[in-house]
């Protein structure tokens, strides 16, 4: 916020420089599993499965998913480019940093929710992918009263799923991908983290922990899930390992030079 500011002159000072804040200590984000997190897209309406989609198999931010175009995103070419996102307060808005501006791998079963929403919303060019139209985004808080219905967690008579938020589902992507032997430097340049300190940060239990059962040729990516052999018990986290990853997807959409050395 206050570098933004200090870029337009309308503070003299970024008082946020050096600051030091304290690591947090509560409650990890949950993070799905990934038969769970197939069975809560399939759960939702057609409308919105794309979207959801997109933050939990491409790890977009949710101001990303709010400013992205169709013109950003590749599907022949099986890739997306994040230039920007969206801000209550300014609207679009580039991207915050270098980092920020990146691109990531569609996976097949995002590429197939791609598709059907291109097809169904008709749209294309520069027109917003997930938009109430093709010029206004999405109201976050719109999106997830939908999914809470559809999730049954709105106490409602739908079958009940344990819920999950957009930035929860980025934080799945993540652990996708640690699951499947991808790098750290892969891993930050598809996060759109700064740097990689900041992936170590935040996923390097993740990835300490998968690392040890990591066999000899790392899991390919994707994103054809196959059943749960068990429900997730309420409350559950997910950790990540390669037999997971294995067990789920094989795909090679991410390239082998993102995986672990």
């Amino acid at each position: 916020m206050y570098r933004r500011a200090l870029a337009r002159e309308q503070v003299a000072v970024n008082p946020t420089i050096g600051l030091e804040i304290p690591a947090a200590r509560g409650r990890r984000d949950r993070i799905a599993a990934p038969c769970e997190g197939a069975a809560l897209i399939e759960a939702l309406p057609e409308a919105d499965r794309a979207v959801w989609a997109t933050a939990m198999y491409a790890g977009l931010r949710r101001g990303e998913l709010r400013g992205l175009r169709w013109s950003d995103i590749d599907l022949d070419g099986g890739l997306i480019r994040v230039e920007r996102g969206w801000d209550d307060s300014d609207g679009e808005i580039e991207a915050k940093t270098r980092a920020g501006r990146r691109s990531v791998p569609i996976l097949s079963r995002l590429r197939r929710e791609l598709v059907a929403h291109k097809l169904r919303t008709g749209r294309d060019g520069d027109a917003l992918v997930f938009g109430t139209t093709s010029s206004v985004p999405f109201e976050p808080s719109t999106v997830r009263r939908r999914a809470l219905a559809a999730w049954g967690s709105d106490g409602g008579e739908t079958r009940r799923r344990e819920p999950i938020g957009l930035h929860e589902a980025r934080h799945t992507f993540a652990s996708l991908l640690i699951a499947a032997g991808v790098n750290a430097k892969a891993l930050s340049t598809y996060m759109g983290h700064a740097s990689v300190t900041i992936t170590y940060d935040r996923y390097g239990h993740l990835c300490r922990a998968t690392r040890r059962r990591l066999p000899a040729s790392p899991t390919p990516i994707s994103s054809e899930w196959r059943p749960c052999p068990r429900p997730a018990s309420s409350g559950a986290s997910w950790r990540p390992s390669a037999e997971a990853a294995g067990a789920a997807y094989s795909d090679r959409s991410v390239p082998a030079a993102a995986r672990q050395e």
